[in-house]
């Protein structure tokens, strides 16, 4: 036997006991790094499971305070809004840019309050529209229902709407809620709210006077006791059950008020709702337009400085009506939020209890 071979053969022997070594502790080291990994898959699917609960419940609250504002869809125009909108203490008065500005002053309220994604249009009636024809505020807001900012129901559709008081939630019914969602009672005698409109929402008056020239003017003189205007919140009339307009509707009115003289009513027959008219009373010849009376079924003959009486002041209204109260002393700029009465000799949208506020509605809850 050749010595010199076993050298060679220890050297190989030596080489294959280190290739087993590598291959046995690379078999050892690649389960542990696998646990490794493993440990972290783990937790960081435990993490996002947490983040996912966490978000849920973010969400779920989030859901609440969407539901309300996918729902709101009125609001009366605050006191705050018309100040900061008009660049004046005393407001816009009649002048509200026509019915495309007062819709932007919709626009732009809602905006604040997180419901600008909407489109919102102004309870107003105007004299004359696109087509030259009126245009009734009744046919400008869709068809309900309508929610207040707190997701609070005003009315479920035009009928509830049209009723004395919105039939909705009691919380709303009585004191219509600005775009905060706040009763506007609390803040003062501010509840006339501009709608030259009657109590079916339709254009009241085809004197142009009437809606201060289609929201254009401010100018009080002529626009007198022409303008009319819902109460946002009712006052109850004082005297009577019947009054102006009241249960019975024809001359002589109803029990504890003084109603249209029969004259008011004689000089309005065969002519149509918004025809003038014109009649003798006891204070002289009263001018005025041709109008049914809340709850009346006659045209009677009201006055332009009045009521369908013998000169009442306020006219034409029911005080408990949110769209047709009375009307304004004038279509000036101006706020008065302590009950004095009847505007005190003033020509301003606000002198009879008020700021020139409006009626905000969107055309899709």
């Amino acid at each position: 036997m050749n010595p010199v071979k076993y050298p060679a053969a220890i050297a190989c022997l030596a080489i294959c006991l280190v290739a087993a070594a590598c291959s046995t502790s690379s078999e050892v080291e690649g389960p542990a790094t696998n646990t490794t990994d493993t440990g972290q898959d783990a937790a960081a699917q435990d993490a996002v499971q947490q983040d996912d609960v966490q978000q849920d419940a973010g969400e779920s609250g989030a859901d609440t305070a969407s539901t309300k504002d996918d729902k709101f869809s009125f609001f009366v125009t605050s006191i705050e809004t018309m100040r900061k909108l008009s660049g004046s203490q005393q407001g816009f008065g009649g002048d509200l840019g026509g019915l495309a500005g007062a819709d932007d002053i919709c626009q732009k309220t809602a905006a604040t309050v997180d419901g600008g994604h909407k489109t919102w249009r102004a309870f107003l009636s105007v004299t004359k529209g696109p087509d030259g024809k009126p245009v009734h505020a009744i046919d400008r807001i869709g068809s309900g229902p309508w929610y207040d900012r707190n997701g609070r129901l005003v009315a479920n559709n035009i009928e509830d709407l049209l009723k004395q008081r919105p039939a909705g939630d009691p919380q709303n019914t009585d004191d219509l809620p600005n775009e905060m969602g706040q009763g506007q009672k609390q803040f003062g005698d501010n509840h006339d709210v501009l709608t030259g409109s009657n109590d079916k929402g339709q254009l009241n008056s085809t004197d142009p006077a009437s809606t201060c020239q289609d929201w254009t003017s401010k100018v009080g003189p002529g626009s007198a006791k022409k303008v009319m205007a819902g109460h946002s919140w009712p006052r109850e009339e004082k005297g009577g059950t019947g009054g102006t307009g009241g249960p019975g509707g024809g001359p002589g009115g109803g029990p504890g008020g003084k109603g249209p003289p029969p004259a008011a009513f004689n000089v309005c027959k065969g002519k149509a709702s918004g025809d003038a008219c014109s009649f003798k009373g006891k204070g002289g010849q009263i001018s005025g337009d041709c109008g049914k009376p809340p709850q009346g079924t006659e045209l009677v003959c009201i006055p332009a400085g009045g009521g369908p009486g013998d000169g009442g002041g306020g006219g034409g209204g029911d005080p408990a009506n949110w769209i047709m109260a009375h009307t304004v002393p004038g279509c000036a700029p101006g706020v008065q939020l302590e009950q004095v009465g009847g505007g005190q000799g003033t020509d301003t949208v606000g002198g009879g209890g008020g700021y020139g506020g409006i009626y905000c509605f969107a055309l899709t809850p």
